[in-house]
């Protein structure tokens, strides 16, 4: 069973339609417990297998008759001709949250079939583009989803470079929090995995913002440079860490008249043992 938890934006490789609803069960129950309402989107295809396993399980089942548990993409996701919308489906997604969130539920959890939504003949820079750009919808924690590849549809090269756009990948997590107007909160983990989410969320956070990244317990070498780089470029940002982020960022380059490096109080533990990389 794949380990997600609120607002987690991830991604995984399947092998065909029962593999989708084995992995979309387990995910629904969790949405359930955590009082989320459910979207699930098969493919065509999907749809039989998926329908089994809810009703197989007595909870999910009662969830569909519920109306908690819904199935299907909306209409209106898809493009005036029928094309993939990135933006659309972005829209559509905030939408469907604040539905979700506004008739008292805690969240909107999505399980999504990608070939349902992304036609083959989309530009892998396009899909990367759309999954590493989509991290504002996870802000809140009130938007969960799992987007599920599947290799009969999409070669293994895009999907490696479509998991490396998701903030969760495998075992690595990142999440961010955009804390009023100008504040920004990011945790966790960063290294290869999730390397493109990392410099998407990175790159987009505006001069003049703080960003605190004392929660992060990993970042390897080319995070600390990337951070480096955009700090650098960004005079007025200034980067609240550990004593260890702050001596990362300098072996980096970040130069003290670049912008401005606070140390907390607080110190960044590591969950998985792993020490904070220094760059080469």
């Amino acid at each position: 069973m794949i380990d997600v938890r609120a607002g987690d934006h991830t991604a995984t490789a399947i092998h065909g339609v029962e593999e989708f609803a084995a992995n979309t069960a387990p995910f629904a129950r969790s949405a359930l417990t955590a009082g989320a309402e459910v979207m699930v989107i098969p493919t065509d295809e999907g749809r039989g297998a998926l329908d089994a396993y809810l009703d197989r399980d007595a909870t999910l089942r009662d969830a569909v008759r519920a109306g908690r548990i819904r199935v299907g993409l909306p209409e209106q996701a898809r493009g005036v001709d029928g094309t993939f919308d990135p933006n659309r489906l972005r829209r559509v997604y905030a939408e469907a949250t604040r539905r979700a969130v506004g008739g008292g539920h805690s969240g909107l959890w999505v399980s999504v079939d990608m070939g349902e939504t992304v036609t083959r003949h989309v530009e892998p820079a396009t899909l990367v583009a759309f999954e590493s750009g989509s991290f504002p919808l996870f802000s809140s924690a009130e938007l969960t989803a799992m987007c599920q590849y599947d290799l009969r549809t999409f070669p293994a090269e895009v999907i490696l470079a479509a998991r490396r756009a998701h903030p969760r990948n495998g075992r690595v997590r990142l999440r961010h929090e955009h804390v009023g107007g100008h504040s920004w909160r990011l945790s966790g983990e960063t290294d290869l995995a999730n390397r493109t989410a990392w410099d998407a969320l990175v790159d987009a956070i505006p001069d003049g913002d703080d960003v605190d990244i004392t929660a992060m317990v990993f970042m390897d070498a080319h995070a600390v440079r990337r951070l480096a780089l955009v700090a650098m470029d960004r005079p007025g940002m200034t980067v609240i860490g550990t004593e260890a982020h702050a001596r990362l960022l300098r072996l980096a380059g970040l130069a003290r008249r670049a912008c401005s490096v606070q140390v907390s109080s607080a110190d960044a533990g590591t969950d998985r043992g792993r020490e904070l990389e220094e760059p080469a």
